[in-house]
């Protein structure tokens, strides 16, 4: 499903009516991208009446594509812009890169209900160090995760969690560790958020390569300092 524009609005005929869909994913092998959800083809930002994506089943790319002013779900246990929620026990390998997400309810990329606490709670790598243009870190708290991809997306420090620019991406050492260098110095104000996605097999349980993990919180730079500022 590429090159896609979806906008609109519904209004619900009860307090329990379902938001409609803009993408739902379901089986296996699908690849979503490059479309626009919730902005009109004038560049007017119009919305969306239910999540921006969700996703089940299994070997499924997610990349490239834009959500703005999606709307959560009564009946999901997170409100996010892109969900990935399954009972099926051959759930797995849901890649998700490269998307730009701006006006969203709760988070960027989360998981529903019944998805397995080892992936829910394998946390991306964690940033040490924001000098100028060089970002340092590795592995995220009790997630190794060695030669994994790396994704960087700007936001800014307000409560609301957005993945408003595509910074680029790196590869972690053996060891976890990570340089990665922005295309411009952080201006006041806003920070980088990272999402790991695995490479190899059993990095995260037994599922196999190509399964991403939640969104970090954003890291600021503090002043002059190279340490991070955690938000959210």
């Amino acid at each position: 499903m590429t090159g896609n524009r979806i906008v609109g609005l519904h209004i619900p005929q009860t307090a329990s009516s379902t938001p409609l869909l803009a993408i739902e994913i379901c089986g296996a092998g699908h690849t979503i991208s490059g479309n626009r959800i919730g902005i009109h083809s004038a560049g007017t930002t119009v919305g969306v009446c239910g999540q921006g994506i969700k996703g089940s089943g299994s070997h499924t790319q997610i990349v490239d594509t834009t959500i703005t002013r999606s709307r959560t779900r009564f009946e999901d246990a997170r409100a996010a812009a892109m969900l990935a929620s399954d009972i099926s026990s051959t759930f797995g390998q849901i890649t998700v890169r490269c998307n730009l997400v701006e006006a969203r309810p709760g988070a960027i990329y989360t998981f529903g209900a019944a998805i397995p606490a080892v992936l829910c709670q394998f946390r991306p790598v964690k940033i040490t160090s924001i000098s100028r243009l060089e970002v340092r870190g590795g592995n995220g708290p009790g997630s190794p995760c060695p030669g994994c991809l790396i994704d960087f997306y700007l936001d800014d420090n307000d409560p609301v969690a957005r993945a408003f620019s595509y910074q680029g991406s790196t590869v972690t050492a053996a060891n976890g560790s990570f340089t990665f260098t922005l295309p411009a110095a952080l201006a006041p104000g806003t920070g980088i958020s990272t999402s790991s996605t695995t490479q190899s097999a059993t990095m995260i349980g037994t599922y196999l390569a190509g399964a991403t993990t939640e969104f970090s919180p954003l890291y600021e730079r503090i002043n002059r300092l190279s340490l991070p500022l955690l938000r959210r």
